[in-house]
Protein backbone atom coordinates (compact mmCIF):
# COMPACT_ATOMS: atom_id res chain seq x y z
CA UNK A 1 0.00 0.00 0.00
CA UNK A 2 1.28 3.46 -0.89
CA UNK A 3 0.44 6.57 1.16
CA UNK A 4 -0.62 9.55 -0.95
CA UNK A 5 -0.85 12.62 1.31
CA UNK A 6 -2.73 14.71 -1.26
CA UNK A 7 -5.33 11.99 -1.87
CA UNK A 8 -7.61 12.97 1.01
CA UNK A 9 -7.21 16.68 0.29
CA UNK A 10 -8.25 16.18 -3.29
CA UNK A 11 -11.55 14.69 -2.08
CA UNK A 12 -12.27 17.63 0.26
CA UNK A 13 -11.24 20.60 -1.91
CA UNK A 14 -12.54 21.34 -5.40
CA UNK A 15 -9.26 22.72 -6.70
CA UNK A 16 -6.27 23.82 -4.64
CA UNK A 17 -4.59 25.44 -7.67
CA UNK A 18 -7.09 28.10 -8.74
CA UNK A 19 -10.85 27.73 -8.63
CA UNK A 20 -11.62 30.92 -10.56
CA UNK A 21 -12.85 32.31 -13.88
CA UNK A 22 -9.34 32.07 -15.36
CA UNK A 23 -9.49 28.27 -15.12
CA UNK A 24 -13.22 27.44 -15.19
CA UNK A 25 -16.48 28.16 -16.97
CA UNK A 26 -19.48 28.69 -14.63
CA UNK A 27 -22.94 28.10 -16.13
CA UNK A 28 -25.92 29.17 -14.04
CA UNK A 29 -28.51 26.38 -13.69
CA UNK A 30 -31.15 27.51 -11.16
CA UNK A 31 -31.95 28.72 -7.66
CA UNK A 32 -32.52 26.01 -5.09
CA UNK A 33 -32.93 25.58 -1.35
CA UNK A 34 -30.75 23.17 0.63
CA UNK A 35 -32.95 22.84 3.67
CA UNK A 36 -33.47 26.49 4.63
CA UNK A 37 -30.37 27.76 2.82
CA UNK A 38 -30.97 29.66 -0.43
CA UNK A 39 -28.41 28.74 -3.08
CA UNK A 40 -27.50 29.39 -6.69
CA UNK A 41 -26.61 26.25 -8.65
CA UNK A 42 -23.84 26.29 -11.28
CA UNK A 43 -22.40 23.69 -13.62
CA UNK A 44 -18.62 24.03 -13.58
CA UNK A 45 -16.29 22.90 -16.38
CA UNK A 46 -12.55 23.48 -16.72
CA UNK A 47 -11.38 25.67 -19.59
CA UNK A 48 -9.45 23.95 -22.38
CA UNK A 49 -6.02 25.37 -21.48
CA UNK A 50 -6.38 25.10 -17.69
CA UNK A 51 -4.56 21.78 -17.40
CA UNK A 52 -5.45 18.24 -16.40
CA UNK A 53 -6.94 17.07 -13.14
CA UNK A 54 -9.40 19.95 -12.76
CA UNK A 55 -12.85 19.74 -11.15
CA UNK A 56 -15.88 19.18 -13.39
CA UNK A 57 -19.31 19.06 -11.81
CA UNK A 58 -22.01 21.09 -10.07
CA UNK A 59 -21.78 23.51 -7.15
CA UNK A 60 -24.33 25.06 -4.81
CA UNK A 61 -23.36 28.61 -3.76
CA UNK A 62 -25.05 30.12 -0.70
CA UNK A 63 -26.43 33.59 -1.31
CA UNK A 64 -27.21 36.29 1.21
CA UNK A 65 -26.14 39.69 2.44
CA UNK A 66 -23.87 38.52 5.25
CA UNK A 67 -22.46 35.25 4.00
CA UNK A 68 -21.65 33.91 0.56
CA UNK A 69 -20.02 30.50 0.51
CA UNK A 70 -19.80 27.16 -1.22
CA UNK A 71 -22.32 24.74 0.30
CA UNK A 72 -22.04 21.55 -1.79
CA UNK A 73 -20.22 20.13 -4.78
CA UNK A 74 -20.67 16.93 -6.75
Amino acid sequence: MQYLPDGFLQMIFIDTNGFDKQHYKFDYVQREFLGEVRCLVFDVTPLAKSGKGRFAGRIWWKTGLQCRSLQRFV
